[in-house]
């Protein structure tokens, strides 16, 4: 689905007009502005037992509990801000609420609540504006009508660790992990992708196995661009002794471009891996762990951020850089973005490998320049590490101003990987 951007400008300009404004509500009105959701994440704890306004400290629960899966939270202070706030935050930032509201409720499968919230709203305004001036509301509507009588997405496992085969395997450009799936008794390969939103099968795979369809014609983004699919449930997912129940699966139609690259036939994606919660991944011993008692949150905090509930991020530093990523394990390799190329032109110029380079999978092909790094020196925490030819792309279209792609090459650097999604990190040993 198309990726919803949330702008709080007219927070910025609230604080400043006022001149009661405290230091703490300055502070945390410019983070919120600048969309830093990391450090605020960070320093409203500290901050918020300072702060005057409470339209803002809601608005800061709001953004944290989107950002780092407290969807809960984030629902309780959106509510708040609706009651209470409507006037100060303006029509526009009500209007933004309403679709958040209803993507986290979506996410949780709980579809009848996020129609009727939709629903409810597009019906107030109708009064008063034409509601075809809002594409995006209209399209979530859409999204979750089709499904609001279907059971949720669940897990059920064993009050155990639970231990599977990694199989990492070779591909055009470098490695994938792939994970054994049985459905209805068979057993397939599923690429484990933290870059992928859902569940996602070929239309080969989806017939085989009998999938039910709930909608015939849905857009599903991919590397280069849209393509139209087909969407259904599967009544069940048995990962080793664990069982992933009513997953929405987005189905790909064959497309002669890339079938001839590279055709995944089936990923597991964000929703299985929010729901359990954390995965250990051990590339040199071929195992993945799902482990009953999850990890505590390391001393460095969090460092993984959801983006609009579709794409992870993963903070990383770079010497003493901080690089904001996109966490995709179903990608190969790393590569770094043109907002990178931008902040560093003047060395890669000078020092880096200019090439053409091909990028394929869902959605079609591309050729275009791209700069190679050589060694991109990088740490999380106190781990360091290193990758090797890195591509820094100049493809405009590609960017959307964060630093890059994390790859695979990444995972295969380290004995040992936790991703954790309760409590948004990511630890490397």
């Amino acid at each position: 689905m198309k990726r919803y951007l949330l702008l709080f400008l007219v927070v910025f300009i609230v604080i400043n007009e006022s001149v009661i404004a405290q230091e703490s509500d300055e502070k945390v009105g410019n983070l919120i502005n600048q969309t830093d959701w990391f450090a605020l994440e960070k320093e409203y704890p500290k901050l918020k037992d300072e702060m005057q306004y409470e339209m803002l400290k809601y608005l800061s629960e709001a953004m944290i509990g989107l950002h780092f899966n407290q969807p809960q939270n984030a629902i309780h202070a959106i509510d708040w801000l609706l009651a209470n706030a409507q006037d100060e935050i303006g029509f526009e930032n009500v209007s933004n609420l309403i679709l958040v509201k209803s993507q986290i409720l979506g996410k949780q499968g709980l579809y009848a609540e996020s129609v009727d919230n939709m629903s409810n709203f597009l019906t107030q305004i109708s009064q008063h504006i034409d509601i075809i001036d809002f594409p995006n509301h209209n399209q979530i509507l859409a999204y979750y009508e089709k499904i609001r009588n279907e059971a949720k997405p669940e897990i059920i496992r064993p009050n155990r660790d639970v231990e599977i085969p990694l199989i990492i395997e070779d591909v055009t450009r470098g490695q994938l992990m792939y994970v054994p799936v049985s459905v209805k008794g068979n057993k397939y390969k599923f690429i484990y992708d933290t870059g992928a939103e859902t569940t996602f099968i070929s239309k080969r795979l989806a017939d085989e196995i009998g999938v039910r369809i709930i909608d015939d014609s849905v857009k599903i983004q991919g590397v280069i661009h849209s393509s139209i699919g087909k969407r259904g449930i599967i009544d069940r997912l048995e990962i080793g002794d664990i069982v992933f129940r009513n997953s929405i699966v987005s189905i790909s139609l064959p497309n002669e471009e890339t079938d001839t690259i590279f055709k995944p036939e089936a990923i597991i994606g964000l929703d299985f891996m929010r729901l359990i919660g954390e995965t250990q991944i051990y590339p040199e011993d071929k195992k993945m762990i799902f482990p009953i008692e999850k990890t505590e949150l390391p001393s460095y905090g969090r460092n993984l951020m959801l983006l609009n509930g579709i794409s992870s991020l993963l903070r990383v530093h770079s010497n003493e850089e901080e690089l904001l990523f996109i966490f995709d394990t179903g990608n190969v390799k790393t590569n770094l973005s043109i907002a990178y190329y931008e902040k560093h032109k003047e060395h890669l110029e000078a020092t880096a490998i200019k090439k053409i380079v091909r990028r394929g999978g869902i959605g079609g092909i591309s050729f275009h320049e791209a700069y190679q790094l050589i060694n991109l020196p990088l740490s999380i925490c106190n781990s360091k590490f290193e990758l090797k030819n890195v591509d820094v792309e100049l493809n405009k279209v590609k960017s959307i101003g964060l630093d890059g792609n994390m790859g695979m090459d990444f995972i295969t650097s380290f004995k040992k990987i936790i991703i954790n999604f309760d409590s948004m990190f990511v630890k490397v040993d």
